[in-house]
């Protein structure tokens, strides 16, 4: 498998690469968790994350030591590579 961890994790706060890639794979990188590495399978052309679990207003429900996760697998669209990634 051609597969690829994409450290996210950035200290200075969100890369607007990222964030432009996340958009670009029609992903609200808002609900994304900021400290993690997203894997990308490029010959499923899937990309795998954590995000937040949302309310239905939105908001993101607390549990444990912080919020509540859920790991997504999604259809890749762009590449973290036409992002400078």
């Amino acid at each position: 498998m051609n597969t690829r961890a994409v450290n996210i994790n950035y200290p200075d706060g969100p890369d607007p690469r990222a964030i432009a890639w996340f958009e670009a794979n029609d992903i609200d990188p808002h609900t994304v968790v900021g400290e993690q590495e997203v894997l990308v399978n490029y010959d499923g052309r899937v990309m795998g994350y954590a995000e937040f679990i949302l309310s239905d207003d939105g908001q993101r429900i607390p549990g444990g030591h912080g919020h509540l996760k859920q790991i997504k697998i999604v259809p890749m669209i762009s590449t973290p590579e036409n992002f400078g990634l």
